[in-house]
């Protein structure tokens, strides 16, 4: 298994290829990203444990959000329920996965609250006296963007990995390495990837503010549920232009 290597426009190919995806089958993309959120809500209200388990849960649930989005691509009957097979495909290996994501979550808090200077397991949010807003402490600024730089190394080594081990049938190891080579050898097509998507989910929605505020709460929940599964679908195009026939499921 080779990661082929593609120009920074392809980035922009990709979010198009989803929007695309998106139209053959708006309802049912829909419905399986309610599911899925629906999914991720039961796992989080479990107490202790809601938080962990919702970590395990994305990536087996992201392997199916990549089945479906793949049938559909293809032109194949494609069911909600397909969301759910990711569950099937080597799912200890996606344990393991989870384990070292979670590993190098909390290495990443340690590591941003020592250059910091903070705790890193304070919580990023003070919530305001009145219990409704919420705003984030100076203190804690230089925390998260610390965070950020060292998080976005650390999401490079899992973007791609789910799906290597459920459909390439790698190990969790080798899933991480390759999805780091992969991400290194396209980083330009990624940045303009995920540009894009910064002025979809950010530029835009602060314009929105600034013109009409209450438009933004009214737009809001409509705009994530066709934005999840075009993002998914994003995401198809580029696995599978990078690692080919390794991925076609």
């Amino acid at each position: 298994m080779q990661a082929r290597s593609f120009p920074p426009a392809q980035g922009w190919q990709w979010l198009k290829t989803g929007f695309a995806v998106w139209r053959r089958a708006p309802l049912m993309l829909i419905a399986a990203s309610i599911t899925l959120l629906m999914t991720l809500f039961v796992a989080l209200i479990i107490p202790l444990l809601g938080q962990f388990l919702a970590s395990f849960v994305l990536l087996p649930l992201g392997v199916g959000m990549f089945l479906l989005c793949g049938a559909v691509r293809a032109g194949q009957p494609a069911q909600p329920g397909m969301l759910f097979r990711g569950f099937r495909l080597h799912l200890p290996e996606q344990v393991v996965l989870g384990l070292l994501r979670i590993a190098g979550q909390l290495l990443v808090m340690w590591l941003a609250g020592l250059l910091a200077g903070v705790d890193g397991s304070a919580p990023l949010l003070q919530v305001a006296e009145d219990g409704q807003s919420a705003s984030i402490t100076p203190e804690l600024q230089p925390f998260m963007l610390w965070g950020l730089v060292l998080g976005l190394p650390l999401e490079m080594l899992f973007w791609f990995s789910p799906v290597l081990i459920a459909l390439a049938e790698v190990k969790p190891m080798k899933a991480v390495f390759f999805s780091a080579v992969a991400c290194w050898r396209n980083l330009g097509a990624i940045c303009v990837f995920f540009a894009a998507w910064a002025v979809i989910c950010v530029a835009l929605p602060a314009m929105l503010v600034s013109l009409a505020p209450a438009l933004l709460s009214l737009l809001a929940p409509p705009a994530l549920l066709i934005m999840m599964p075009v993002f998914y679908a994003s995401f198809h195009a580029a696995a599978c232009d990078i690692f080919g026939e390794a991925l076609r499921a």
